[in-house]
């Protein structure tokens, strides 16, 4: 679906042969149980969050209910850059993630 989407006409595909079905089977749970196992490293998420820029959609984390709240920012102390244009920014007082609001 995702090819169609972006109009692509040629995929590469890996097929794979198994003996039966039970062993087609028992390789398709254990791959998709590899995702149960996985956990989110939201420190890393929030140590580059601000490399992801204003236009990064932040539902493309895939993180349910995931949202930042910019009212609980604090105003972080500016740096002195004669050459650099103001920008109004934000600090998360829980996490220290800067964005800009």
């Amino acid at each position: 679906m995702a090819a169609k989407l972006l109009g692509l006409k040629e995929v590469p595909v890996n097929y794979q042969d198994y003996e039966s079905d039970d062993q087609e089977g028992a390789d398709l749970h254990a791959d998709n149980a590899i995702a149960s196992w996985a956990e989110i490293d939201l420190s890393f998420i929030n140590q580059d969050m601000e490399n992801f820029g204003p236009e990064f959609d932040i539902h493309m984390l895939g993180i349910k209910n995931f949202a930042l709240d910019v009212s609980d920012f604090e105003e972080p102390k500016p740096k002195e850059d004669p050459g650099q244009k103001a920008v109004d920014l934000k600090t998360c007082p829980n996490c220290g993630v800067t964005i800009s609001g």
